[in-house]
């Protein structure tokens, strides 16, 4: 069932990195957008996960990973060959190594470790950051799909084998990984900051707070109404205060990353007691619907085309930003239409999960192919 809060939240999040990327004066704390983001996922992963545990008491990797496919593949796929094609045409030759290897790892989903080895600092207004910088995120979600079922499948053996309760157990595991988790990006934030930014192991905690979500839904069915007005309105706060005060000297994400993450978790548990709560309403207007629907691909497309704009108008004024991020909208919303939901929903795909794997290995390894002819290609000292 479609959640008309977390449709509108996923708006606020790509508007939030949308804005800041393009430059927006005033939304010096866009970037955590990711932040909700991960929230989202880490609820939304989780619930499709503990039904079909709770249900079969069993987890079927294969429909998992082919369901993540199918929605994640087709875009992403396309958006990095296209962005491959556009920076060997327009940025210098000098560069196009480090891009055949950022794709490379962006096809892999371990960007975000490639990132932190190199020291990158995401949020150094003086970088020239990578054409697919952006995919660091997708590449800590796509780690926790993989890990995430396999912990809960241990769980669900640990249950059977010793005769224990599902849902507690599950509570506890996922306890002691979002504190271990959160204790690590503070510690980590703290002594090395550009490493904490990407690394999956600070983030965790923030996908692990949205699956508690999940396993609380039995103690937020009873909180009264007025609660759960309240607690979404606070929650919308908190994103707002982080969006306008948090700036790029806010140590992140550290115990700074408990604003939003708790924020966008107050909103979905807010909603999850009362669908139709007054903060619900207004995140399900359908201009938040149709951002909501469009953010994945918005996401993707809006990155590679702000950074080349800066890197061939470097002096592209804001308007001119603002155009192209609009544009951006377009391409989201094309890409949804023509890409995404006609493979996310081919009976061709859908009853036969073991065709989508292969269609899904057979996209990343044209990407693959094509990072490393880019890289291959590329000028060396030798040949300079």
């Amino acid at each position: 069932m479609l959640r008309g809060d977390i449709e509108g939240l996923r708006a606020i999040a790509v508007m939030m990195v949308l804005l800041y990327h393009a430059g927006l004066p005033g939304v010096s704390g866009g970037f955590a957008g990711v932040d909700v983001f991960f929230v989202i996922s880490g609820y939304l992963i989780t619930n499709q996960l503990v039904r079909e545990a709770s249900t079969n008491r069993r987890i079927s990797l294969t429909r998992f990973y082919a369901r993540r496919a199918r929605r994640l593949l087709p875009a992403a796929t396309l958006v990095l060959l296209t962005t491959t094609i556009a920076g060997w045409w327009l940025l210098p030759r000098g560069r196009h190594a480090e891009l055949g290897i950022d794709v490379l790892a962006a096809t892999g989903y371990v960007l975000n470790w490639s990132l932190a080895a190199r020291q990158v600092d995401y949020l150094a207004e003086d970088a020239a950051p990578s054409l697919v910088q952006h995919y660091w995120s997708l590449s800590v979600e796509e780690q926790f799909y993989v890990l995430w079922p396999l912990l809960i499948i241990a769980v669900l053996w640990a249950t059977h084998r010793y005769r224990l309760r599902l849902l507690p157990m599950l509570a506890l595991a996922l306890t002691l990984v979002v504190a271990t988790s959160l204790a690590w990006s503070v510690t980590s934030t703290a002594s090395s900051p550009q490493t904490a930014y990407f690394v999956t192991t600070t983030r965790v905690w923030q996908l692990g707070t949205g699956a508690l979500l999940v396993l609380a839904t039995p103690l937020l069915a009873r909180l009264p109404r007025p609660a759960a007005a309240t607690a979404a309105w606070a929650g919308l706060a908190l994103i707002a205060t982080t969006l306008f005060t948090t700036t790029t000297a806010t140590p992140w994400p550290g115990t700074a990353a408990l604003l939003p993450t708790l924020g966008t978790a107050a909103v979905i548990a807010g909603g999850a007691t009362w669908p139709t709560n007054p903060a619900a309403r207004l995140l399900s207007h359908r201009p938040m619907l149709f951002l909501g629907a469009i953010s994945y691909g918005l996401y993707l497309w809006h990155w590679p085309a702000l950074r080349l704009l800066a890197e061939t108008h470097p002096d592209a004024t804001l308007p001119t930003r603002l155009a192209v991020a609009a544009a951006s909208i377009l391409a989201a919303w094309a890409t949804l239409h023509l890409v995404e939901n006609p493979i996310r929903h081919h009976p061709a795909l859908t009853t036969d999960h073991r065709r989508t794997l292969l269609l899904g290995a057979t996209a990343m390894a044209l990407t693959a192919t094509t990072a490393t002819t880019l890289w291959a290609t590329a000028p060396t000292l030798d040949t300079q």
